[in-house]
């Protein structure tokens, strides 16, 4: 009874909106994790740069340590103490 009410062009039109409401919908979804993706994309790029500069702030002071410590006076230095440190076998010997 409700169907004679309605015009026969009535259940195509309906078909065509509400597809065109899913695929909005689903173009809207799609763009909003795509927006998201990126900023979280950014986000990480930032944090791997701020790891990057800390390790380059690292290598550069580890190498001055090595220029420090391979320095010939340095190593005279060292060479000097050791020098001085009793030998491993008079150790054993006072044990």
């Amino acid at each position: 009874m409700l169907r004679s009410n309605l015009s026969p062009g009535f259940a195509t039109k309906n078909i065509i909106a509400t597809s065109a409401l899913c695929l909005l919908i689903g173009i809207a979804v799609t763009r909003i994790h795509l927006r998201v993706q990126y900023t979280l994309t950014g986000y990480n790029l930032g944090q791997l740069k701020n790891q990057e500069q800390q390790l380059l702030e690292e290598r550069s002071f580890l190498k001055m340590q090595v220029a420090k410590l391979t320095t010939k006076k340095h190593l005279q230095v060292m060479t000097k103490m050791n020098e001085k440190l009793p030998k491993s076998d008079s150790l054993a010997h006072n044990l």
